[in-house]
C-alpha cells in the first residue's frame, strides 16, 4: 500500500529537534533557517571590517560562523524536504525552492 505523502504520521529528521517531526515541521524550519541565514548576512554587511585582529573581527568571526552552521542545517533540511516535496503544495514548493536558492547562494 503506497502512503499519502501529505501523512502527518510519517516524521522526519530534521536540523533544530532531535526528535522526527512531520513534514510540515521540517517545512517550517528551513524556511526559518533561510531567513535566520539572511539576517546574519546583514549582520555582517553592517559589521565593519577591521584593519587589524581585535575584537571586531571575533565578533565577525562568531557571526560567520553562526551563519554557516545554520546554513549547512537548512541545506541538508532543505535536501530532506526535497526528497517528500510531493507533500507540499504549489506554493509550500515554491517556498522551498526560495529557501534552497537562498540557502545555496550564501556561500558568501
Amino acid at each position: 500500500m503506497r502512503r499519502d505523502p501529505r501523512d502527518e504520521t510519517d516524521l522526519l529528521p530534521t536540523p533544530l529537534r532531535a526528535d522526527p517531526r512531520p513534514v510540515s515541521g521540517l517545512f517550517q524550519q528551513v524556511v526559518v533557517l533561510a531567513r535566520s541565514v539572511l539576517l546574519y548576512d546583514r549582520m555582517l554587511d553592517d559589521c565593519p571590517r577591521p584593519l587589524t585582529a581585535g575584537p571586531n573581527t571575533e565578533v565577525r568571526q562568531a557571526i560567520w560562523e553562526r551563519r554557516e552552521l545554520l546554513r549547512v542545517q537548512g541545506l541538508q533540511g532543505g535536501s530532506t524536504l526535497a526528497e517528500r516535496s510531493a507533500a507540499l503544495t504549489d506554493h509550500g514548493r515554491a517556498l522551498a525552492a526560495e529557501a534552497r536558492r537562498v540557502l545555496d547562494g550564501s556561500a558568501a
